[in-house]
């Protein structure tokens, strides 16, 4: 029994102590021992953009950009410890975590045409071109990797650009449209202008000019014989400026006032534009219209209803005026023409033989330009009905009209600058073997107005007498 109790102590003793040592063996910390960084995979830095070929306007600034595309590296940090196992027997393991980090970097970028070069840093590239033509714009983006890894590398990108210039040139050559200068012009001068180019090829020219402008005034041809003049300036009419689809443009303006130029043009799907502003001039001018008497007299050689009598003053006179305006307009030259049209729409009516016949004429009254009585100054017209015709016994005439005063600078196109509408009218009947004068009419002295921009225009010449016949003959 004795015995027993003795084995059962020492038992419990040995449980203890076992007991003791296995607390001991699994609870105890881990003790740090050192930290190391490994580098899995190096990262990297490219650019993306710009877009290629970019087209710019002489004297305007390129702006390109490029955006980073940049690519974590892959690292690893592991922490350990001195008491870990490494006999598969229960310890500390190591701790390991993976990360990414991106890459250190800075942008330069060059641009050059031709001879010209220019550089700075970032990732937008802003500069001048000083001439027109090809370059290029590259992009460095040098970059570094971040501790564990220690990779350096670079990448690169860029574009073309393109530097192109649409300018306004005069009949010279000389390039008024850079400044927008002002240039003075006088109404019928001549302009022409062209769209001066570089850098590049040019379509789709469309021009847009400001104001009322024509591009000449047509005349039909001259008489095809001499003494008649009724076969010839059966057609008059100004010419509307409709060309404006190619590189140069012609016209004249009729109107004063300040104007502007506008050309526009497709070079490399981009439309450019550019415009100048003129200032237009315009004389002052002034008809004076002067009027005479109705008669019947055969101072033209037969008999007839004149308006104007035979002591030599005509129907009605007219003279001009002119102001020229002030300024340098073309080219200095201040010299001019004037040349008179006038239009007309004579009716007659007679009695022939207890017949009545009549007749009404229109359009141009006989020569394109209407004759002058003193070169540049005056004009007159002494229009009248003949008596002569068998059997007449009654005749009548009426006669509205329009006398023009058309200007023309040195060198330039004819404009209207102002008119005079007037009339006259009379009846005359045969009575005991001579011809009585029953009643006249006239408007006296008519006054001018201005014509503004409205020209003389006629289908027909009134002296035609294959167009105008009596009806009915006789």
């Amino acid at each position: 029994m004795k015995n027993n109790k003795l084995k059962s102590a020492f038992a419990w003793v040995i449980l203890s102590l076992c007991s003791t040592f296995s607390f001991h063996l699994y609870a105890q910390p881990c003790v740090y021992a050192y930290t190391g960084y490994y580098c899995i995979s190096e990262g990297s830095v490219g650019l993306i953009g710009p877009a290629n070929t970019t087209f710019v306007d002489l004297g305007n600034a390129v702006t390109v950009s490029v955006t980073p595309a940049p690519t974590d590296d892959t690292n690893e940090t592991v922490t350990y410890y001195n008491n870990t196992s490494n006999d598969n027997t229960p310890g500390c393991p190591p701790d390991i975590s993976i990360g990414g980090t991106p890459p250190g970097y800075g942008v330069t970028w060059t641009a050059s045409e031709g001879s010209w070069s220019t550089n700075g840093t970032g990732l937008t590239a802003n500069f001048t071109p000083p001439t027109c033509g090809g370059g290029s714009v590259s992009f460095v983006c040098n970059y570094t990797n971040q501790y564990p890894c220690t990779n350096t590398g670079s990448s690169g990108s860029g574009c073309n650009f393109t530097v192109v210039s649409l300018n306004i040139t005069d009949g010279s050559g000389n390039g008024i449209s850079s400044a927008n200068n002002n240039i003075v012009a006088i109404v019928g001068q001549n302009i022409t202008l062209t769209a001066e180019t570089c850098g590049g090829t040019f379509s789709n020219y469309e021009w847009t000019v400001a104001g009322t402008t024509e591009s000449g005034f047509y005349v039909s041809a001259p008489p095809t014989h001499s003494g008649y003049t009724g076969d010839g300036w059966t057609n008059g009419y100004p010419l509307n400026l409709t060309n404006t689809t190619n590189p140069s443009v012609s016209f004249f303006w009729i109107d004063a006032g300040s104007k502007s130029v506008s050309c526009s043009a497709v070079c490399g799907g981009i439309t450019f534009s550019t415009n100048v502003a003129f200032t237009v001039v315009r004389p002052d001018g002034k008809i004076t219209a002067t009027t005479g008497s109705i008669a019947i007299s055969n101072t033209f050689g037969q008999l007839e209803i004149d308006y104007g009598d035979n002591s030599g003053v005509p129907g009605i006179l007219f003279s001009n005026h002119i102001n020229m305006p002030g300024g340098n307009y073309n080219g200095g030259n201040t010299n001019y023409l004037i040349e008179w049209v006038q239009t007309t729409v004579p009716k007659y009516s007679e009695t022939a033989y207890s017949t009545n016949h009549t007749k009404m004429e229109s359009g141009l009254d006989g020569t394109f330009p209407y004759p002058e009585s003193v070169p540049q100054v005056t004009t007159f017209d002494n229009p009248g009905m003949g008596l002569t015709d068998p059997g007449e016994s009654d005749a009548l005439v009426t006669q509205t009209a329009t006398m023009w005063l058309m200007f023309e600078p040195s060198g330039g196109q004819f404009v209207p600058l102002r008119k005079v509408s007037w009339n006259w009218g009379a009846n005359a009947l045969l009575e005991g073997g001579g011809w009585t004068l029953i009643s006249e009419s006239n408007g006296a002295n008519p006054s001018d107005s201005d014509t503004g921009t409205t020209y003389p225009t006629w289908t027909d010449n009134a002296a035609d007498t294959n167009s105008f016949q009596w009806s009915p003959p006789f």
